[in-house]
């Protein structure tokens, strides 16, 4: 999963001249997402859906390419 993520975010996230460290904490803030989704969608099935979790993983994503 972290070798993904670290290509996700590589693609998605623009140099700001931080380099390495900057991608770093975003690929730790995606992992970090995705293991909140996970967890809320075992825990509470009836809210955090697999849409739900769809959404708020696109939603994610684009703010890191915005």
């Amino acid at each position: 999963v972290a070798a993904v993520v670290g290509q996700v975010i590589t693609a998605l996230v623009t140099d700001d001249g931080d380099g390495q460290q900057s991608l770093a904490v975003e690929a730790e803030r995606l992992l970090a997402t995705l293991d909140g989704l996970c967890m809320h969608a075992l825990l509470q099935p009836a809210w955090m859906t697999a849409q739900m979790c769809h959404d708020v993983l696109d939603r994610h994503l684009r703010s890191l390419a915005a």
